[in-house]
């Protein structure tokens, strides 16, 4: 898969975005950071603990509420990734333009 992060690229930039061969979805996450790996794991411990404690029923509804959270999270982690790419669009343009595009945005 191509790397967003390369220096240098085999092809053109549209090309891969146009072929599927970037996909931010799949390359954006959360690696190396101890603290988000420790309250993962925390949440992983608190979810087995309560999923013990209660009945089938209630497992499955735990169950359901976790994918609830995820879902939320995945139209949270669209939300943010739209509004940053559309931000560094506007700076670009700003950039190249000298106009005041992002404080003009702002007031609409």
């Amino acid at each position: 898969m191509w790397n967003i992060n390369r220096r240098t690229c085999d092809y053109d930039i549209l090309e891969a975005l146009f072929e599927g061969k970037i996909c931010p979805r799949g390359q954006i996450g959360v690696t190396g950071n101890k603290e988000y790996d420790q309250l993962n794991e925390k949440i992983g411990k608190e979810l087995l603990y309560f999923k013990e404690l209660v009945n089938q029923q209630d497992c499955e509804r735990l169950e359901a509420l976790e994918n609830l959270y995820s879902e939320m999270a995945s139209i949270q982690d669209l939300e943010t990734f739209t509004y940053g790419f559309r931000l560094g669009m506007m700076l670009m343009a700003e950039v190249f333009t000298g106009k005041d595009i992002v404080s003009n945005c702002e007031n609409e």
